[in-house]
């Protein structure tokens, strides 16, 4: 009968071991985990009315409303802050619970700005959650050649057609910009044709730090002011640089010790 009960202990131990290294029954949050804001901005084309999201920075400021339920946490505002362009965490705040954000993009150079300008917006928010914050930009599309580059063997000059290009107060200036909106570089474009939107620039000359993936290219003017005026916007796709793996992330089960069973 020892034999018995010891044994079955050691299979309850087990399971409860095993249940806690897969998770258990709760959802993993903790208490002061709050929520994520993600600043978007909705890219429209003038011509075709097709749109690209990509994300941004925002100027963004919150304030808790009401609980909805049993609320975890105790943050109930948030002073104005810049979010983004990745997800940027409210800790500790009230949730389950409505929320009030308010929010503006950031200006951005090489970008057109978002038409609405302040928004204020008001929210359902639980625990955990990523909650997006919208804006929308009409842009001119453009035609890139080639649109798609080995950066181990890139041309020496990429040719752009854009409407609306000039270089009545200089050069018009070419722009690109990872996922994350970071400026990875900019260059003073030569004029071709700019009766047809056709000017033509020369890519850095070293690509290597450059990985697999689609890169947001614009065309600005130079005005009067000596500032840039984003004219247009599109796409240029980079390949021949796979980026490295990322790490997998730790097992819970073999910290801080192995898992029995």
């Amino acid at each position: 009968m020892r034999v018995r009960i010891f044994a079955l202990s050691v299979s309850l131990i087990g399971s409860l071991l095993l249940i806690g290294c897969n998770g258990g029954g709760g959802s993993g949050n903790p208490p002061d985990r709050g929520f994520d804001l993600a600043p978007v901005r909705i890219e429209i084309s003038q011509t075709t009315s097709s749109q690209i999201e990509r994300t941004t920075i925002m100027r963004a400021t919150g304030w808790f409303l009401e609980p909805q339920g049993t609320t975890q946490g105790t943050l109930e505002y948030f002073a104005p802050r810049d979010i983004g362009p990745v997800l940027t965490r409210i800790p500790n705040a009230r949730v389950p619970g409505r929320w009030r954000f308010q929010y503006v993009e950031a200006i951005q150079p090489g970008q057109f700005p978002c038409v609405e300008g302040i928004q204020t917006v008001e929210r359902n928010v639980h625990i955990g959650e990523r909650e997006p914050l919208y804006c929308h930009a009409y842009v001119f599309p453009i035609t890139v050649n080639p649109k798609a580059i080995d950066v181990t063997s890139p041309p020496s000059t990429i040719d752009v057609e854009a409407e609306g290009v000039s270089d009545t107060y200089g050069s018009p200036q070419v722009a690109t910009f990872d996922e994350f909106g970071s400026l990875k570089f900019s260059v003073s474009a030569t004029a071709v044709n700019l009766g047809k939107g056709q000017i033509r620039f020369t890519l850095p000359p070293n690509l290597s730090t450059y990985t697999n993936g689609v890169y947001q290219l614009t065309v600005s003017n130079i005005t009067a002011s000596g500032r840039w005026e984003t004219v247009a916007a599109g796409e240029l796709s980079l390949y021949g640089n796979t980026p490295p793996p990322a790490p997998n992330p730790p097992d819970p089960c073999s910290v801080p010790a192995p898992c029995l069973f």
